[in-house]
């Protein structure tokens, strides 16, 4: 058990990174502004960063086959730093890569996901809009040109089309470890949160013994 005072005080104790959101947060705290209003207080524009949706893989790995409680802890811990979308993104990511532990059929568990977070947020018609275009087999290409020319945004980090990078790059990706990751990277944005968290979620779907061994040799 633990609530997000408790996060937050860790979270002041050990880490001094004080840049976009995490900088926001940290001020916020310091004049007594607490979660949920810590992340969106004086903040219209990082609230809604990668900073928190590349923070989901955690609770879905303490919380394997229990996507409802990955998602309240993802919540929690979201709410520190983000609001809106980015919020909604930790917990969509956490619910599906728990789900993922007992669940090997990527369309299903992202659509079990979207039931976690708000139907009318952006995020979720971003998500929606790529699993249609999957399902009526359109182009990789074409999913990339739609990210960019609907949702894009003056951040690179937002949540938004990040989300949707990765969403793609595990539906085109075809299972493949190697595939999933460069599909995620050709895609730009915050490449390291994208390319990380599709990796995660197809780690937590093959096994590691999956994983070519020419990737783990990267970083061994």
């Amino acid at each position: 058990y633990f609530t997000a005072d408790d996060l937050a005080d860790i979270w002041k104790a050990c880490c001094g990174y004080p840049f976009s959101e995490y900088g926001y947060f940290m001020k916020n705290y310091d004049r007594g502004i607490a979660a949920p209003y810590s992340g969106s207080f004086n903040n219209p524009f990082y609230k809604d960063g990668m900073g928190c949706p590349i923070r989901s893989e955690i609770w879905a790995a303490v919380n394997p086959g229990n996507p409802a409680e990955a998602a309240r802890m993802a919540g929690i811990d979201a709410s520190l730093d983000h609001a809106d979308n980015a919020y909604m993104g930790e917990i969509f990511l956490a619910a599906a890569e728990s789900l993922l532990f007992v669940d090997g059929d990527l369309p299903r568990v992202l659509r079990a996901a979207l039931g976690f977070i708000d139907g009318g947020c952006r995020l979720a018609g971003a998500i929606e809009d790529i699993l249609r275009m999957y399902d009526t087999k359109e182009s990789f290409e074409t999913v990339r040109q739609y990210i960019y020319e609907r949702l894009s945004h003056p951040d690179f980090t937002n949540a938004v089309p990040n989300l949707a990078i990765i969403v793609a790059a595990l539906l085109y990706g075809e299972g493949e470890m190697e595939k999933t990751i460069t599909t995620a990277l050709r895609c730009g944005f915050d490449a390291d949160c994208t390319c990380a968290t599709a990796g995660a979620a197809l780690g937590i779907l093959l096994g590691a013994a999956a994983i070519p061994e020419e990737l783990k040799k990267l970083v061994a």
